[in-house]
């Protein structure tokens, strides 16, 4: 008698998604730690490099299609070579994996990928906070070598950023910073968000399609978010009723902010199914709907009156929000009035809720900081519905129970700067999360830095231009930071109550020249007298690079002319350098350095990827030494400095 057939399970169809992203956002290598993540959870992934595909393919380099068939004609291969590896991988051509389908397919295409997306297929966007602001690339094909590489990247920014966000079906905003796995992304991309509390605007993106919302829907649902906000200036009537019937009536906020909008009658729907409710001031009393809705769970202000001052805005919500939890938005210009919106919740920090606005997301980290301290708080996973809205990344870093200190990086700009991604290890055995705070001089000087003191500043960072007013803020300050008068490491000591200051900007500048001596084998060391090197700006680091660079010539950016006029310095020396030293960022009041100059080496103090000194080398054909080695050294003298405080 024969067996009976073995019954087989049916064949589960693997998810494949298309990741895109700017050019130098980090595709690839977020590819390795993905296939990390999920090899860890133990399921099945598999990833393609569409590139390296295009090349296997075609026999050819990346390079040699560019040259010879345009970029144009690279793109129609592109596309072509996409539709068949989807095709091979639906028909198991290209599965890897012996005894199971892999449930996850991740395929990277380039930044200027044209379309069309494969039916069936998803898109992942990749973002981070530089995007917009342009990358300088040593080491990839040119696309208009008519123009400078800055300006090549500038000139395809907004196309590829509109096409990207039509395409996107999840967004993933990662922080600056970060070259190897975190937890943040690990929780995100294997869906082992829990316990996350705050506020998620749905947006009308999120309801491109049935399956793309259901598959939005279904898993947000699981993270544990406190409100997921419908407003109906932003959704549809048909848009609010999906989101109701997927979600539960309890994690519903219905954001009343449009008295015309046809979606109001889903939310005076929602309102009566049992969802909270915000009801703006701007469209009148709490009291004028009180008849029909009932009080209004939030009553929230955005906007000021003609004449009317911050802290008159912030009495007139107390006046009219009653017994409803109140919730200001209001844009906040500065630092005194974000220290008046901060002290009107601590009044009563159960029944308010303090969420300042800008044009540029400048007080996310406020909202960050106050993340599970407020009622009401939002994140955002793509633009969100403000700028100053947290990003899920770095919502992510911040524990769900946080100590009563913060740690920062302090500075104009800091949008680029790595220091909260490599600091957070360090900080976050103390529970405390590494934020990013944009300050200005004058901002310093109108206490903006006792203001961060009282909200739990311990340990800092500080960048340009703010190092002198920092060496001034403290009482203590080591040996280096008084022999340069500078401070770039801030530790708040409780037991003196005062600000105690080091400059770890000497070491890492050391570190960088012995990695350019190596790299560079020039025929004398930088720090030779015989090797004719000058220092184009500098700004409050001059006297630092001169003590270690004695010889070098200081030149001014504004002038392009030397500082300073040293008989003992060849006028070689400073006509035909050999190594330039650039101690500046991107200005477009700032000079470029003389024509006739060709330095066989370039020495950055930047590591931004849109330095003005990457650019240089590449125009002038010159050995480029970015400030990464630096940046990483000063990281680490810093932490050392900050042991003997935290944690103590």
């Amino acid at each position: 008698m024969s067996s009976p057939p073995e019954k087989r399970l049916p064949e589960k169809k693997p998810c494949i998604t298309l990741v895109i992203g700017h050019r130098g956002v980090g595709k690839t290598a977020w590819l390795e730690r993905a296939k990390a993540y999920f090899t860890e959870a133990g399921r099945p992934f598999q990833g393609f490099d569409l590139d390296a595909e295009i090349e296997a393919r075609s026999g050819r380099r990346i390079s040699e299609i560019f040259t010879t068939e345009g970029e144009m004609g690279f793109r129609s291969l592109e596309s072509s070579t996409l539709q068949s590896l989807v095709s091979d991988i639906e028909s198991r051509k290209q599965w890897k994996l012996s005894s199971v389908a892999a449930s996850e397919i991740y395929i990277v295409c380039g930044a200027g990928f044209l379309g069309p997306i494969p039916p069936g297929v998803r898109c992942l966007w990749l973002r981070r906070s530089t995007d917009l602001g342009g990358r300088v690339f040593a080491n990839r094909p040119r696309l208009d070598p008519k123009v400078t590489a800055l300006e090549e990247y500038l000139a395809r920014v907004d196309e590829r950023q509109a096409r990207y966000r039509r395409w996107a079906d999840e967004t993933w905003f990662m922080t600056e910073g970060y070259a190897g796995p975190n937890e943040s992304e690990r929780a995100f991309f294997t869906d082992r968000i829990q316990h996350l509390g705050g506020a998620l605007t749905l947006l009308p993106e999120n309801f491109r399609n049935e399956l793309q919302w259901r598959v939005f829907a279904e898993k947000r649902s699981r993270w544990g978010v406190r409100y997921f906000e419908l407003r109906d200036d932003l959704l549809t009537l048909e848009q609010v009723d999906a989101a109701r019937k997927a979600l539960p009536a309890e994690r519903l906020l219905f954001s009343f902010r449009d008295a015309r909008s046809p979606a109001r009658v889903g939310g005076d729907a929602a309102v009566r199914s049992g969802a909270k409710w915000d009801w703006a001031l701007e469209l009148g009393t709490p009291r004028s709907v009180a008849s029909t809705l009932g009080i209004p769970t939030i009553v929230s202000l955005h906007e000021r009156r003609s004449g009317e001052n911050f802290a008159q805005a912030l009495q007139r919500l107390t006046e009219e929000g009653s017994t409803a939890h109140l919730k200001a938005a209001l844009e906040t210009s500065d630092w005194i009035e974000l220290a008046q919106g901060h002290r009107w919740m601590l009044e009563n920090p159960s029944g308010r809720s303090f969420l300042p606005r800008s044009s540029d997301g400048r007080w996310s980290w406020y909202r960050l900081w106050q993340k599970n301290r407020m009622h009401l708080n939002f994140f955002r996973e793509g633009d969100g519905s403000g700028q100053d809205q947290p990003t899920l990344m770095d919502w992510l870093s911040v524990p769900v129970e946080h100590a009563s200190g913060f740690a920062a990086i302090l500075g104009d700009p800091v949008m680029h700067s790595w220091t909260c991604a490599e600091q957070a290890e360090f900080f976050a055995r103390e529970r405390m999360p590494v934020l990013r705070i944009r300050i200005q001089e004058s901002e310093w000087q109108d206490s903006a830095l006792e203001f961060l003191r009282e909200l739990g500043l311990r340990s800092a960072a500080v960048t340009a231009p703010l190092k002198k007013l920092a060496f001034a803020a403290c009482a203590r300050k080591s040996e280096t930071a008084q022999r340069f008068q500078a401070v770039n490491t801030l530790q708040w000591d409780e037991q003196t109550r005062t600000w105690s200051g080091h400059n770890t900007d000497v070491a890492g500048f050391s570190a960088l020249l012995d990695e350019a001596d190596k790299k560079a084998s020039l025929s004398e060391s930088i720090r030779s007298a015989r090797c004719r090197s000058v220092i184009w700006g500098g700004g409050g680091t001059l006297s630092l690079l001169k003590s270690a660079l004695p010889h070098a010539v200081p030149y001014s950016v504004r002038t392009a002319l030397p500082r300073e006029t040293d008989a003992s310095v060849s006028s070689a020396s400073r006509n035909e350098p050999e190594v330039l030293v650039w101690a500046v960022g991107r200005d477009p009041l700032y000079a470029s350095p003389p024509n006739a100059w060709r330095p066989r080496l370039v020495i950055d103090l930047n590591y931004a990827e849109n330095s003005p000194g990457l650019e240089y080398a590449l125009a002038v054909g010159a050995i480029y030494i970015s400030g990464v080695t630096m940046f990483l050294c000063q990281a680490a003298e810093q932490r050392k400095f900050w042991g003997a405080y935290v944690g103590k």
